[in-house]
This record gives structure tokens, sequence and C-alpha cells, in this order.
């Protein structure tokens, strides 16, 4: 070139390089070194559905973990395309509760079933502790105790809820009585009415 001029359109990034430039005339060259970076400035990511619009080489980030999750996810954008969703989400332990922690029951009277509200994801299962008096059981992945007690009995009982991010538990007596207007059986008499 005559000019020595530099123009154009880069269609590459590159680091900071040295380049010579050379100007010859009759008197001989003269030189002069120059150092060029060129920088790639990627586009925008525009909004899509609910991920907002994001600069290039930026990550959008949403808390759309779910319910009895913490944390969120992102997606990267990279020159005006989002990336894939990449989930940074925790499972958070589960909860039971109870709108009344004693029950009474009578012997050979099946039972309103004991009602747990479980909340939480990813429920392994439901244990109570200790055994329950005869005649009553548990469902292990509700926790829903019902039955017909058999025997006259009084005790403390925990109910526990458990997925891997820990457990819960409640504590809950059951008093089972024998119903006073009856005589119950005893040896060769039959029960009768009192």
């Amino acid at each position: 070139s005559q000019t020595g001029v530099i123009s154009g359109t880069p269609r590459s990034a590159i680091h900071e390089t040295m380049f010579t430039i050379t100007v010859t005339n009759a008197a001989g060259p003269s030189f002069s070194v120059i150092a060029i970076t060129i920088d790639f400035i990627g586009q925008s990511c525009p909004s899509v559905g609910e991920w907002p619009e994001t600069e290039h080489d930026h990550d959008a980030m949403l808390n759309i973990c779910g319910e009895y999750y913490e944390g969120y996810v992102s997606r990267h954008c990279y020159d005006g395309v989002f990336g894939p969703e990449d989930r940074h989400c925790t499972l958070l332990p589960p909860m039971i509760s109870l709108n009344m922690t004693e029950y009474n029951y009578i012997v050979g009277e099946e039972i309103e079933p004991i009602v747990p509200v479980i909340a939480g994801a990813e429920i392994i299962g439901v244990t109570v502790s200790p055994s329950l008096p005869t005649g009553l059981v548990m469902d292990a992945m509700t926790g829903v105790i019902s039955g017909v007690p058999s025997e006259v009995s009084e005790g403390n009982y925990t109910l526990i809820v458990t997925n891997a991010a820990g457990s819960d538990s409640i504590a809950i007596e059951i008093i089972v009585t024998m119903d006073q207007t009856f005589c119950q059986p005893e040896g060769e008499y039959p029960g009768v009415p009192s």
C-alpha cells in the first residue's frame, strides 16, 4: 500500500500481537512496531420464556428449583445463544405435623385414622418407634395410622419422616382403654353390657 493505512473488518479475535510496519523510500527503510489486540464482542441473548435478556458471556439465573428445594437454575449466554440449563438445586429435609398429639381409643373399636401432614420431596419413608399398640398399623409411605386396637395400652410414639436431606419427627401419645359400658369376657364368662 502506498499510504500504510490499516483497515478492514477482523474475522477472529487475537491476543496482543506485535506487527512491524516498514516504509521505504530512496533514502532506505524505516521501521515501526505496533501492537494490535482484537477482542470478540458477542451479542446479548434475547429473553426467552422466563429467561431474561442476558449479556454475552454472562449467566442468567432463576429460582425455579421447585417446592421443597433451594438454589437456582442457570443458563450461560454466549454470542446471543443460551446454553443448556445448569441446576444448582438442593433438596430440603421433610417436615411432619399433626393437628393434635394425644389420641384416645377403645379396645375393639376401629380408630379414626391418624393422618400426619408430610411436606417434602423424595420421601424415603415414615417410621414409628416404639411399635404401635397391638392391632394398629402405620403406612410406611404416608405415615397414616389405622386399625382396631386389641388390648389396653398407653404409650408415647415418635413418627419420623425421612428423605436424602434429613428427617423430621413428631411425638404422639396413644391411650387405649376398655369400653366402660361393656363388661369384658373373663375366663368362661362372656362379655356383656354393664
